[in-house]
């Protein structure tokens, strides 16, 4: 049995940041603002909308945003991929030859 290496960290960490992000969105849209519109006051759905979304927004602004386009970078860099590895396109034009030139 394997263990759990460094790059399977980042990648758990890269697909959960999509999920947490795009799954809270959807339950702070679909869930909440719909039940505090029809259980509060206008007044009190106000505040507690503006709350929620401000709540949500520093959670997002400050989890979110660092956390994938590093490891999305990482990834990247790594070549993390679930299939086998490609090789490298920059190498594997230069190891070609130079192909005759048919205009001389």
């Amino acid at each position: 049995m394997d263990t759990v290496g460094w790059w399977s960290l980042v990648r758990f960490a890269y697909v959960a940041g999509a999920a947490l992000w795009v799954g809270g969105q959807l339950a702070v849209s679909l869930v909440v603002l719909p039940l505090a519109r029809h259980l509060l006051a206008l007044r009190a759905e106000d505040r507690f909308t503006a709350a929620a979304g401000r709540r949500f927004g520093l959670l997002t602004g400050a989890v979110f945003p660092p956390v994938r386009p590093a490891t999305g970078w990482a990834m990247a860099w790594h070549g993390a991929s679930p299939g086998p590895r490609s090789p490298n396109p920059v190498t594997a034009v230069r190891s070609r030859p130079n192909p005759p030139c048919s205009s001389w």
